[in-house]
């Protein structure tokens, strides 16, 4: 698994504790955005230990 290089900025997407996984954070921003289209990756889900 590659990891971020620590001179990388980075933005936590953490909504709460115990909830920063990528599709809840995805659920909550499509509720205030309009989004005309999305493409995963399958991926996603298999590597997301959080689902």
């Amino acid at each position: 698994m590659k990891t971020i290089p620590l001179s990388t900025q980075r933005i936590d997407l953490a909504l709460t504790q115990g909830t920063p996984d990528l599709l809840s954070v995805f659920d909550v921003v499509v509720q205030e955005v309009q989004v005309e289209a999305a493409i995963l990756a399958a991926e996603i889900i298999e590597h997301n230990r959080y689902t």
